[in-house]
């Protein structure tokens, strides 16, 4: 309980107050703090790239690829200028925390031309492209507890795998019991 005290301090939301799931508060509070740190960075166009969920461990962090903007493109593991921006912007937030992170990089359901690389590796290399951006923005390596790519395994729509928003980066803060 400790750590949420200290994420809902850091997000000036009040730890007290009682919610169907503990995580809730900081979910508002972490999302506002990211849409006004892209805002300060001339970037507020990129808050429809990212969503925030409780999860029964901490909170998920997905940046998402959208329908005619991407933050990396369908088959590529680079960020693009967008994806780097927002990544960034993530890791300024998340330095200032001590909670662990995991990483995972995703995929669409689209199959890669024969001779490039499958989606298994594009995930895995999405994912550490994360890593890196995230450890440049001041997150300490050792916070990092899992870099994993999920290839096309779990898409955020289930009916819709080849969706824009089914490639993305998941960043998971644990939060402590």
């Amino acid at each position: 309980m400790a750590e949420r005290s200290a994420i809902a301090a850091y997000f000036g939301t009040d730890s007290a107050v009682e919610t169907a799931n503990p995580n809730e508060n900081s979910v508002l509070a972490l999302d506002r703090l990211l849409a006004k740190t892209l805002a300060a960075n001339g970037t507020a166009g990129l808050k429809t790239h990212f969503d925030i969920k409780p999860t029964h461990d901490g909170l998920r962090i997905s940046l998402t690829d959208q329908p005619g903007r991407s933050l990396f493109n369908s088959g590529e593991s680079k960020f693009n200028e967008d994806g780097e921006a927002l990544t960034l912007a993530l890791g300024e937030i998340l330095s200032e925390m001590n909670a662990p992170l995991r990483i995972e990089g995703h995929t669409d359901a689209f199959k890669t031309a024969a001779g490039t690389d499958n989606n298994w590796v594009i995930s895995s290399a999405r994912a550490n492209a994360a890593l890196n951006l995230l450890i440049d923005a001041g997150v300490a390596s050792d916070r990092f507890k899992s870099v994993t790519g999920l290839a096309d395994t779990a898409p955020l729509i289930p009916t819709r795998p080849h969706a824009p928003v089914n490639r993305r980066i998941s960043i998971v803060l644990e939060l402590s019991e």
